[in-house]
């Protein structure tokens, strides 16, 4: 793995001059990088100068032209026609949630060439993020070091694109990583902003340079991104048909009910629970839902849960303010797959997570069972390698019985 990382060591600098010394570090990495800056904000506010000889008349047309098609339907297909269309135009292209290949790879990896071995270079990098907006990526590296300015562009009503705000910072850490991603930290700045209130926020960015195997963002589409990481534990702990470990069965029953019944699942109730109560779900409705998904019997089920005989019912409580999740998580990509004789799928899977500027904070393999017309079942998950538990400080778990009355009632 190849790194150009440069970290500024504001400890050491605080133990020298206290917190004056940091406002004065601040104040220098801005006058740094001002110059650098103002050039690429006011290239941003001039299309021909923020991409040198290309012209943005030609993707506000390409994007203007699908954009239309698309109407209010924007989806994956449309996105990959637009990455596609600007690449056959010559851009660096990519869609903002890293599902397409990347077009114009060639000119992304020379600049990681250069800012690996210190040479001046520089690229832009077109980001594809809804049918009415995209946003420019101008990246400069220097000796080892890389700027960014970021520019949003939106259409207006006339069906024009312009920029509507741009902002500069320097990466204080940028990776080439071996999964194939250029990822980026830097502290966000404008210039109004930083010198009125000296403070900055961080910016967390990751493209996937290299292409994926498209069979594995099929099956990433298909079994592993719309369970992904929040708000369930499926793909992060240890468990197979034998034995379901620490599975959480409500959790599921909140993300699987949508799917089945294509509505709102009207038990997963998060914004006050406090004064919904405990609810009592009918065996006939939480137990189709999480069969239709796992090979698992009544007892298992009702083992691994609070279920009610008496009543034919599962004691359900919702999800509360109090077991929220950070907002940043990483999301699933599936990067290696086999097709087993029993005709189950074993994938591999990396947990990608820009906040923490990494394309791979866990993996695991998950296994799958298609059914036919559309239907599958998950069957086992192993987190690799095996025994290693992930970190997964941003989620919480749901509470049990007493500690969910202690808050909510």
């Amino acid at each position: 793995m190849s790194s150009g990382a440069v970290y500024l060591n504001e400890e050491a600098e605080n133990k020298l001059v206290g917190r004056i010394g940091i406002w004065l570090i601040m104040i220098s990495l801005l006058g740094m990088f001002l110059n650098a800056c103002n050039r690429n904000t006011e290239a941003a506010a001039d299309p021909s100068r923020a991409l040198a000889e290309e012209s943005f008349a030609g993707i506000y047309l390409v994007l203007s032209e699908e954009a239309e098609d698309a109407g209010s339907s924007y989806d994956l297909e449309t996105a990959a026609r637009m990455v596609t269309r600007l690449g056959e135009m010559g851009y660096t292209a990519v869609d903002s949630s890293n599902q397409v290949d990347m077009a114009g790879t060639e000119k992304m990896l020379e600049f990681v060439r250069m800012a690996e071995k210190g040479e001046k270079g520089e690229v832009t990098v077109i980001v594809v993020d809804g049918s009415h907006d995209f946003l420019t990526y101008a990246l400069e590296t220097e000796d080892g070091g890389m700027s960014v300015t970021r520019t949003s562009h939106r259409m207006d009503k006339d069906g024009d694109f312009h920029p509507e705000s741009s902002t500069c910072y320097p990466a204080g850490f940028w990776q080439y990583t071996e999964e194939g991603y250029l990822v980026l930290e830097g502290n966000s700045f404008s210039e109004e902003e930083f010198v009125l209130t000296l403070s900055n926020v961080p910016e967390h960015t990751a493209f996937r340079v290299q292409p994926l195997d498209g069979q594995c963002r099929e099956f990433n589409r298909e079994y592993v991104l719309f369970p992904g990481y929040g708000w369930n534990n499926l793909f992060l702990c240890n468990w197979n048909e034998g034995d379901y470990g620490e599975l959480d069965f409500y959790d599921l029953f909140d993300l699987l009910y949508p799917r089945l019944y294509g509505q709102i699942n009207p038990y997963a109730v998060r914004e006050g629970p406090e004064t919904e109560g405990i609810f009592k779900i009918p065996e006939e409705i939480l137990e189709p839902v999480i069969m239709a998904y796992f090979d698992i019997d009544q007892e298992t089920l009702r083992s691994k849960t609070t279920y009610l005989e008496e009543e034919g019912a599962y004691e359900y409580r919702p999800r509360g303010n109090d077991e929220a999740q950070y907002p940043e998580i990483p999301y699933p990509e599936v990067v290696d797959y086999t097709i087993n004789q029993d005709g189950t799928i074993a994938l591999t899977v990396n947990g990608v997570y820009p906040y923490e500027n990494t394309s791979k904070a866990y993996s695991h393999k998950t296994v799958v069972r298609p059914l036919g017309e559309g239907r599958f079942q998950y069957v086992s998950n192993e987190m690799l390698p095996p025994g290693e538990k992930p970190d997964t400080w941003w989620r919480r778990d749901r509470l049990g019985a007493e500690e969910w009355k202690e808050h909510y009632q």
